[in-house]
């Protein structure tokens, strides 16, 4: 006769004082050796298993739409980069910036070539002015003949450098020696005679003519800044003319040779002079420059003078 597990069931109340939970009734595996509890939790997963791909699924679709729309917003990107540097105006822009903002600031017209340009502040503005009147400088070509002015002596504003300048990509060389007659042949030879150059005495200025398109003006490879001193800017037309007058009085050459529209005289003897606020203000018109008789006046008394 087999033997058997002889299992005991009575009232809860007398074994433990309290009710059991269904987990405390369950006997895994008790008459068939079967671990059901595993079995069953198994099919449960594996009924769940379609559920947790299809979750899985969504999460990695999900990844990948962020990325695309991270690709779509870099594409975008790079056509409004590509649009912007198909314009021909983006490459003549340029932006000017002052060291010193509370000082002075900057501005630069379209085209205008790169570099680093200083300006020397010797005495700052009072409260008080006296502003000559304008024209007090001959104009570039007092005579009207481009071939008279020496490029080395011209009353540019400042001096120009030897070098070159380009003009449609063709490199124009300059000396000092240069009249200015022989600056606008050679442009009209770099150019092969698409650009012609000439002397407007109504506007003491250069006018730069073409007519096979824009004119260009400008590298980053020149060397001489004769474009800047002459005041020609791209401006997109086959037009060109220097942006102001090109005639300035010169500081440091002699009173006599400072190119102003009225010749400064000292009767001939070296003794010239006049007076601001009751100071006289001495001068040689052989041997002062403009620059000299500024300084003695800032060096005089006279700003210090009041009359009653």
């Amino acid at each position: 006769m087999a033997t058997g597990t002889l299992v005991s069931i009575g009232s809860s109340s007398s074994s433990s004082g309290g009710s059991l939970t269904p987990s405390q009734l369950a006997v895994s595996g008790l008459a068939s050796g079967m671990n059901w509890q595993n079995t069953v939790t198994q099919l449960a997963n594996a009924e769940r298993a379609p559920e947790t791909q299809w979750q899985n699924e969504q999460s990695t679709i999900a990844q990948q739409n962020a990325s695309y729309a991270t690709i779509k917003n870099d594409l975008i990107t790079l056509q409004n980069d590509a649009k912007t540097l198909m314009a021909p105006a983006f490459f003549n822009s340029v932006i000017a910036s002052s060291s010193t903002a509370t000082v002075a600031s900057a501005n630069a017209a379209a085209g205008t070539p790169n570099g680093n340009y200083s300006f020397n502040i010797s005495q700052l503005a009072t409260a008080a002015q006296n502003l000559g009147t304008s024209g007090m400088s001959q104009p570039l070509v007092p005579d009207g003949i481009p071939a008279d002015v020496t490029i080395g002596t011209a009353g540019f504003s400042s001096a120009v450098t030897a070098g070159t300048f380009t003009v449609n990509g063709a490199q124009v060389t300059i000396s000092a020696s240069d009249s200015l007659q022989q600056v606008f042949d050679n442009i009209a030879a770099a150019t092969k005679n698409t650009v012609t150059a000439s002397y407007d005495s109504a506007t003491d200025g250069i006018k730069l003519t073409s007519a096979s398109g824009a004119i260009t003006l400008g590298s980053a490879t020149d060397t001489s800044n004769f474009l800047q001193i002459a005041r020609l800017y791209n401006n997109g037309t086959g037009n060109l003319a220097s942006a102001s007058a090109l005639g300035h009085a010169k500081l440091t050459a002699t009173l006599a040779n400072a190119g102003l529209n009225t010749t400064i005289s000292d009767g001939g003897s070296g003794s010239g002079a006049f007076s601001i606020n009751g100071v006289t203000i001495n001068y040689n018109a052989g041997t002062d420059s403009l620059q000299d008789v500024l300084n003695n006046i800032n060096n005089s008394a006279a700003g210090r003078r009041r009359n009653c």
